[in-house]
């Protein structure tokens, strides 16, 4: 499944998702496992090293669903996340042991924060 399939189907299904029970919901379950090996798979050569993970919460509904691409070696992610307010608004977020910083797209615009 395309990067941008996974993208369109966790924005579409997750806010309907979240009113279901959390425990073994096939969108969480997707999110774990056939998306966070999609991304790694996507990666090729350049995800060598790297761990992908993806989750929709532990235990109970995340506020916002996410994936993230981490570099163990030095305790790095990169992530996608959605507000969920606007599931259409998507972020990157580059993530390290001492803080983070956030892109994405915002009503149209780009935008970027510490």
């Amino acid at each position: 499944m395309p990067i941008h399939s996974i993208r369109t189907t966790i924005l579409a299904e997750y806010p309907k998702a979240k009113i279901e029970p959390f425990g073994g919901n096939p969108l969480a379950n997707f999110l774990r496992h056939q998306a966070a090996d999609e991304v790694q798979n996507a990666l090729g050569d350049l995800g060598a090293g790297l761990t992908v993970e993806g989750s929709a919460g532990a235990g109970n509904w995340a506020v916002a669903p996410w994936i993230s691409v981490f570099d163990p070696a030095i305790t790095i992610g990169f992530s996608e996340l959605s507000r969920a307010s606007r599931q259409s608004d998507v972020y990157r977020s580059t993530n390290t042991s001492s803080g983070s910083r956030a892109c994405g797209l915002k009503g149209g615009k780009s935008v970027a924060k510490s």
